[in-house]
């Protein structure tokens, strides 16, 4: 089990990819295909600041020093654009983190600041955009939207915010949706 203290190290020094890595060695089950998407350079830095804001919530029942540093590092990593990274999955992991971050402080009766909030809407509609702006898609994009629907499809605000419904079908429409959780890498299909 990977602890705070762990992860504290991993993120001072940058050891981003293996952060990843022991994250999602511990309890999350998806395929290498995915996880390779996770560590890509484009996706790796915001991937690595989510998944770790991730489990110090889960690890903890209020907000440590360490969440809220990370909740600044995300908010801090954020493009113009709105998302974390150029990798959807990538944004999705970070805005997964924020979403549990805030819901952690609301619960202990705690705030986070406009700004983070202000983030957090912006990466919504920033996902949003993305959906409806989204164009044939190619297999890098379907994977990547696996791990968006993954990290945020039970999550209230992005399903309020984003065309649930239409990214959903564009994933199952490519017979590809058990790839997400084999952990095994999918054998291709015969002709």
């Amino acid at each position: 089990m990977i602890s705070l203290n762990h992860i504290d190290r991993m993120i001072n020094h940058e050891v981003y990819e293996r952060l990843v890595q022991r994250i999602l060695a511990n309890g999350r089950s998806i395929s290498s295909i995915h996880s390779m998407l996770l560590v890509r350079p484009e996706a790796v830095e915001a991937a690595a600041c989510g998944l770790a804001l991730q489990r110090c919530c889960e690890l903890t029942y209020a907000p440590t020093p360490l969440a809220a540093e990370l909740a600044m590092r995300l908010t801090q990593m954020q493009r113009t654009n709105g998302h974390f990274s150029q990798s959807l999955a990538g944004s999705a992991v970070a805005l997964k983190g924020l979403l549990d971050f805030l819901d952690q402080t609301h619960d202990v009766g705690e705030s986070v600041n406009e700004s983070m909030r202000a983030g957090i809407a912006d990466a919504l509609a920033a996902f949003r955009r993305t959906q409806l702006d989204a164009s044939p898609i190619n297999e890098q994009q379907i994977q990547e939207t696996q791990i968006v629907l993954w990290q945020l499809a039970d999550n209230p605000a992005f399903r309020s915010a984003v065309g649930l419904e239409t990214m959903w079908s564009t994933v199952v429409s490519s017979n590809r949706m058990a790839e997400l959780f084999s952990t095994e890498d999918a054998a291709p299909a015969a002709a």
